[in-house]
């Protein structure tokens, strides 16, 4: 527009004059609306970028204004510039998919077929070689699972993920719940094919008194009342879905960005329409399968659909693989897995991927774009075999490592596998989740953060992300991308168990670029059922970067430094580790999420020149850390905190959880808790434990697990937060005991606490059970530690 042009124009003359008088520029953290610069340099960056961090929007208020930059716009009226790809995938199967009901809005889980399915959409689109740059899902967890496995899948779980009640499914009103047959037979075929397959019809609408009303969702609380559909046609479902497209979905096209949009049948429909412009009478004849990736290229500028090889008309999109062939293969695969003895071990050592995060030991024995190509050519194989009936032996040939094989062949031998016949069983093997997703948890009942009495309601809770295969060999990870051990998913599991029993809710969770971190938060959000709640990603709250440390062993440096030179490095506030090179694996300007996505630090006239040198061609770079002390990573998280969390977040009375690493957050507690420089070394962050902290009191809070504990140990001393827990947990001193005034008492021995007084309980305790209170599912290895009648 004519004033988005003049904004610019300002920009670039501001730009360009205090460029010409800069020296080096200082990081600034951009709010919504505003830009906060810690120097008058810092100005001229704005020329490059209108919206410079990644700050994922919440979804819930939708704006015609875009995001992208102004070299973007400028790029998109260049009759070269190509669009970005948009890939629609329909999520997975769900339980409620295969029983044929009308799911509609229904907060249906994935099947274990449909987790199978979108594992298998990942490895198609990274066969293809695709990247996606943004996902845009709805507020339904199958969706928003489908999404979380195929990024996964795609090694990108730090791009910004939409989620948005547009792209929900169609609402079928009254009949949501119920079987489709039964529907048939109650109103008749032609008055259910009326709004099933019609472009108009409404099925009979919902009531308030239904049991499925979701009015009463609190994922749907910023709607108002009226917006809610009632019951919705085929067209109703279009237009809301057709909102977010010119909003936010094209505009992101045509800045050149990879679009994936995972949602639903009809919602995706929507899209469709839009994009191939077909009438209402041809779109009531598009079907998109469950799980299958359809890909569709633009020309530039007026973003036409580009016709592509092996189209279905009256699409101009592709499908990457034809419907029926995956299922066919799962049948197969469980055909196997009930016929030959020790082929379910020989099938998750195998599998490319779990559910959540491929297991550790075959993550560091493979690269993951191989171990998941070779898990699609395995079942492209199964597809071979349950249409041509041929030798199963033939077929693990072909796609097993010689170690696994082995395994299985002597068993194999012994059966003539005939070949599959037609059916739509769910057909995988439970090995491959070691926790089933339960698909029939009622709505859990939660409440806010409780009020401590006048003061401002704890919204604030920080968890260090859980265990890796780092952390238990004692490595220098810092920017390194470890995931998490199966011990680390475990304390991101029960963190979320104990948040949920103490009906601790959020409405939106920070954490960094690192996938430790961001699937610990995951898995809380998981346990609490919470996947809804919008994600923001910064690489702000990334770990401490190590340098030349990164990937060693920390014996291993105390050996070869010495015991004072390790601390110092480690524990210093000041003093940096050796800096990294230019061209080292560990430096972050050699890695592409950083390269392409991080737009709000300066361009550094040394690493572009000498990578325009080595490269022949110009190139800017940007000065990413090569080191940080403890105060530089602490530079970078506490303004994000105190420009991006606090105002976007806390002063709007939003709960909130950080999900980081250890560094990021004993930088927070620094602040919050007002520790001095000097002691900040001496406090400890255990992982997997959610810390509560206290604004009132500027003091930090665990949960109570329930357990029994004798006074001599108490829950603070049971995990390790360093040599100086007091700095966190307030203790009294002698003047606070011998006061007895209530505003000064201390909590001593007998509350469970140890054998130290502190000025505040540095326990919450749980709620007593009340009529509202709802059961807590947990497994064999949680249950040991939660009983019944103490909660």
């Amino acid at each position: 527009s004519k004033q988005n042009y003049m904004s610019d124009l300002r920009l670039l003359l501001i730009g360009v004059l205090s460029f010409s008088f800069c020296i080096p520029i200082a990081p600034y953290f951009h709010g919504k609306g505003k830009v906060t610069a810690t120097s008058p340099c810092d100005s001229w960056q704005l020329l490059f970028s209108k919206k410079l961090s990644q700050i994922e929007d919440d979804g819930y208020s939708l704006t015609v204004s875009t995001t992208t930059t102004f070299f973007q716009r400028w790029m998109a009226k260049v009759k070269s510039f190509q669009p970005g790809t948009l890939i629609i995938v329909r999520h997975g199967e769900t339980v409620l998919n295969y029983n044929d009901t009308f799911t509609g809005w229904i907060d249906s889980d994935l099947s274990e077929r449909g987790i199978k399915e979108i594992e298998y959409a990942a490895n198609l689109i990274l066969e293809r070689g695709y990247n996606v740059d943004v996902t845009y899902t709805s507020r339904l967890k199958r969706a928003i699972r489908s999404a979380w496995i195929l990024n996964m899948g795609l090694n990108q779980l730090y791009k910004p993920v939409y989620k948005s009640w547009r792209l929900n499914e169609r609402m079928y009103g009254d009949l949501e719940g119920r079987n489709k047959a039964q529907v048939v037979q109650e109103l008749g075929e032609d008055a259910v094919q009326q709004f099933r397959t019609g472009f108009f019809g409404r099925p009979p609408p919902m009531s308030p008194t239904h049991p499925h009303w979701h009015g009463r969702e609190r994922k749907y609380s910023d709607l108002q009342q009226g917006e809610i559909p009632m019951g919705e046609s085929l067209q109703d479902t279009m237009e809301r879905a057709e909102v977010l497209w010119h909003s936010r979905i094209k505009p992101d096209l045509l800045a050149g960005k990879n679009v994936m949009v995972m949602a639903h049948g009809n919602s995706l429909r929507g899209i469709v329409k839009i994009v191939d412009n077909l009438t209402a009478e041809e779109i009531t004849r598009v079907w998109i399968p469950n799980g299958i990736p359809l890909v569709f290229k633009f020309q530039h500028r007026n973003m036409t659909p580009i016709a592509m090889k092996d189209a279905v008309s009256p699409l101009s999109g592709q499908f990457l693989e034809k419907e029926g062939l995956l299922r066919a293969a799962l049948a197969k695969e469980k055909e196997l897995a009930q016929r030959v003895p020790g082929y379910e071990a020989w099938l998750a050592s195998t599998s490319s991927n779990s559910v959540l995060m491929p297991s550790p030991t075959i993550r560091t024995q493979f690269d993951p774009i191989l171990s998941s190509l070779n898990r699609l050519n395995y079942e492209r194989e199964l597809m071979n075999l349950a249409a041509m009936n041929g030798s199963v032996l033939e077929a693990l040939k072909l796609t097993s490592p010689d170690r696994n094989y082995s395994q299985v062949t002597s068993s194999l031998q012994q059966f003539d596998i005939p070949s599959i016949a037609n059916n739509r069983r769910n057909g995988t093997t439970k090995s491959q989740r070691k926790r089933p997703i339960s698909t029939t948890k009622t709505q859990r009942k939660r409440i806010s953060f409780p009020s401590k009495g006048n003061s401002t309601v704890n919204k604030l809770v920080i968890i260090r992300h859980g265990k890796t295969e780092y952390n238990k060999m004692g490595i220098f990870t810092g920017w390194e991308d470890a995931p998490l051990s199966e011990e680390g998913r475990a304390e991101a599991r029960r963190a979320g168990k104990l948040l949920l029993k103490h009906k601790i809710d959020f409405d939106i969770v920070y954490t960094s670029w690192l996938s430790r971190a961001i699937e610990t938060a995951w898995l809380v959000l998981d346990e609490m059922d919470l996947l809804w709640l919008p994600i923001s990603k910064t690489w702000r709250l990334n770990e401490r970067m190590y340098g030349a440390l990164t990937g060693l062993s920390k014996s291993m440096i105390k050996e070869i430094y010495g015991d004072k030179q390790f601390k110092q490095w480690r524990r210093s506030y000041t003093t940096r580790p050796p800096a990294t090179s230019s061209f080292s694996s560990v430096y972050p300007g050699n890695d592409d999420r950083y390269v392409k996505n991080v737009r709000d630090v300066r361009f550094s006239m040394f690493e572009s020149l000498i990578r325009s040198i080595s490269h022949g061609k110009v190139e800017l770079h940007r000065k990413f850390p090569k080191t940080e002390s403890l105060k530089d990573c602490m530079s970078r998280t506490i303004p994000y905190y105190t420009d991006i969390i606090v105002p976007n977040s806390i002063e709007k009375g939003k709960s909130v959880l950080i999900s980081s690493s250890e560094n990021a957050i004993r930088g927070l507690l620094m602040y919050l808790c007002g520790i001095p420089e000097d002691k900040i070394n001496e406090v400890e962050i255990p992982t997997g434990l959610p810390l509560v902290y206290n604004f009132e009191k500027r003091c930090i809070q665990l949960l109570d697990d329930g357990k029994e504990r004798e006074n001599s140990v108490g829950l603070v001393s049971e995990y390790n937060f360093g040599s100086s827990p007091d700095l966190l947990f307030k203790p009294c001193s002698s003047d606070d005991e011998e006061d007895s005034s209530d505003d000064s008492g201390c909590f001593l021995d007998g509350y469970g606490l140890g054998d130290k007084s502190y000025k505040h309980d540095p326990i919450i305790r749980i709620v007593e059970n009340d009529e509202d209170d709802y059961e807590v599912d947990v497994d064999d290895e949680f249950s040991e530690e939660i009983e019944s009648d103490e909660w």
